[in-house]
């Protein structure tokens, strides 16, 4: 589970960077490992805090109540494992759709405002390539004909 959820903070921190695009920023480094522990916390603990949750429904009495097709069942098998379809379904392939589902949004969000940076770079680049080439003209034509 905490490689779905590096992957979904790895698809968040492209998002995040390309969100608000800029080149200029400062204490970058800091903010960096700063960024590294919260991805650090969340792509851990979510998983850590999910096991704990699927083990306390199995356990503890406070869950009693709890429909069977919800619980875990980790204590009958001879494994550490769910040990039924349904909350093998619900809890490892739900919680991993979810992770693959938002990176997969998250990543064609990137994508888009990736290609419309592009675009827009490309605009202004062509702008500046063209008024740079007519300014060297108009340099070369000035300077062949005080020369000439």
């Amino acid at each position: 589970m905490a490689g779905y959820f590096w992957l979904n903070i790895i698809s968040f921190d492209m998002w995040y960077t390309f969100k608000g695009f800029c080149s200029l920023q400062r204490n970058v480094r800091q903010r960096e490992k700063r960024k590294l522990i919260y991805y650090t916390i969340f792509a851990w603990g979510c998983p850590f805090m999910f096991a704990i949750f699927c083990v306390s429904m199995d356990f503890l009495p406070a869950y009693v109540n709890v429909p069977p097709i919800l619980r875990p069942k980790f204590s009958l098998g001879d494994y550490c494992w769910f040990n039924e379809a349904g909350p093998y379904l619900l809890y490892y392939h739900g919680l991993r759709s979810m992770c693959i589902i938002s990176s997969i949004c998250l990543s064609i969000s990137t994508a888009l405002k990736i290609m419309r940076f592009k675009k827009d770079t490309s605009l202004c680049l062509k702008d500046s390539e063209n008024n740079c080439f007519n300014n060297n003209k108009k340099w070369h034509k000035m300077a062949h004909d005080n020369n000439g």
